[in-house]
């Protein structure tokens, strides 16, 4: 920053300033951030893990150690999912103009992530350059790789991922939507979804791949999370995700393994929305980078506390078309990805449409998700006593 200008912290935060418009400015202002973090902790380092490849993309973070012992570490990541990047670098740049000047650096450690999947964001898909979903990818040391962990999805297998390119838009969608009255009538709407979202090892090409061993992303994440949970013995993680839950009202989304429950939480952040994923209001996963990080600080940190959680913002909706529309799109992106499209005007708007499940234009919804996350930082960094009641 030259001479002069404001802080981050006295600007007003904007939807129009906040949400980037490339990887590649995401990825800049970022990198220039270090020098507002340095104004509190001095030592602060930029780092960065170049992917394999001539693509020029990279895995950021910035590391911000405690001046003194560090009571407490605080990792804010995005961009697992890459094309929902854009949305988390908003909420990375809301968190540092808003609560790194809250927080104490004398006694607190902080490591800021930026682009997770890089590729994915860079390109404008969720997954990596592989296919692989990387939050199906965090398999725990006692859960092996599998290729038919995911029976169900075997029996859905040409619904999930039809093997040809997109025609007529609007037969594709009859289609669609007839192939999945189907599918409800043969397994219910519960065994659908569990059979799309879960995870699979068995079509490399298809929705929810997990692959079959680390990914890249993933190995340099470990690391990352081994090294800083070594740090202080209380850890706090949240990872920015969108697409799932109620349009207006960003849902907090917490590990199984986390023992409080989601009223308590609710009370204690006082924020409306916690939900598990082993509930009904969510959906299972399996290699979720959370549950990861729980088994991290139980077997190997031996934490005093470790909390994590996911924000996720929701784009179309919670209702069962809402969910349905949702794997549909899903499902026509992957297919254009993989067979294309018959006219370059139908690829058009089925790109338009994947990418508006993970990020929407919208002002309204931009300053909901803004205000939420405002409600849920300040919650949580005060139950967790990142930062004082009165701050």
């Amino acid at each position: 920053m030259g001479a002069g200008a404001s802080t981050p912290a006295s600007r007003p935060a904007d939807t129009a300033r906040l949400f980037p418009t490339s990887y590649a400015a995401s990825r800049a202002r970022f990198r220039a951030s270090l020098e507002w973090v340095r104004r509190l902790w001095p030592a602060a380092r930029l780092e960065s893990h170049a992917l394999d490849g001539d693509d020029d993309t990279t895995i950021d973070w910035i590391a911000a150690d405690a001046a003194g012992r560090a009571e407490r570490a605080l990792c804010l990541t995005m961009g697992q999912h890459g094309l929902e990047g854009y949305l988390g670098s908003a909420m990375i740049q809301l968190f540092q103009e808003e609560y790194l000047p809250r927080l104490e650096p004398a006694t607190t450690s902080v490591t800021l992530v930026h682009a997770i999947n890089p590729w994915g964001m860079k390109h404008g898909w969720r997954t990596n350059a592989q296919n692989v979903d990387l939050n199906r990818n965090f398999k725990w040391e006692v859960t092996a790789f599998s290729r038919d962990g995911n029976g169900d999805y075997a029996v859905l297998r040409e619904y999930l991922n039809p093997p040809r390119a997109i025609g007529a838009l609007w037969r594709e969608n009859v289609a669609f939507a007839l192939d999945t009255v189907r599918a409800l009538r043969r397994l219910g709407a519960g065994r659908v979804q569990r059979a799309a979202l879960l995870g699979q090892g068995m079509v490399p090409t298809g929705i929810y791949y997990a692959g079959q061993s680390y990914q890249e992303e993933t190995a340099a994440l470990m690391a990352l999370y081994r090294r800083m949970f070594r740090s202080a013995p209380h850890v706090l993680l949240l990872d920015m995700h969108s697409g799932y839950g109620p349009a207006m009202q960003m849902s907090v989304i917490l590990s199984p393994l986390e023992q409080a429950g989601s009223d308590e939480l609710a009370r204690r952040c006082n924020y409306p929305r916690f939900v598990k994923t082993d509930a009904p209001a969510f959906y299972a996963m399996d290699g979720d980078m959370v549950d990861w990080a729980y088994y991290l600080a139980r077997e190997e940190a031996g934490l005093r506390r470790f909390f994590g959680a996911a924000f996720e913002f929701g784009t179309l909706g919670d209702s069962l078309l809402a969910g349905a529309d949702s794997l549909r799109r899903t499902v026509q992106g992957n297919q254009l990805r993989w067979f294309g499209a018959a006219d370059e005007a139908t690829g058009r708007r089925v790109w338009e449409e994947y990418r508006g499940l993970y990020l929407r234009e919208d002002e309204p919804w931009r300053a909901k998700c803004l205000a939420d996350a405002r409600q849920a930082f300040s919650g949580i960094l005060r139950a967790e006593g990142f930062i004082a009641a009165g701050r």
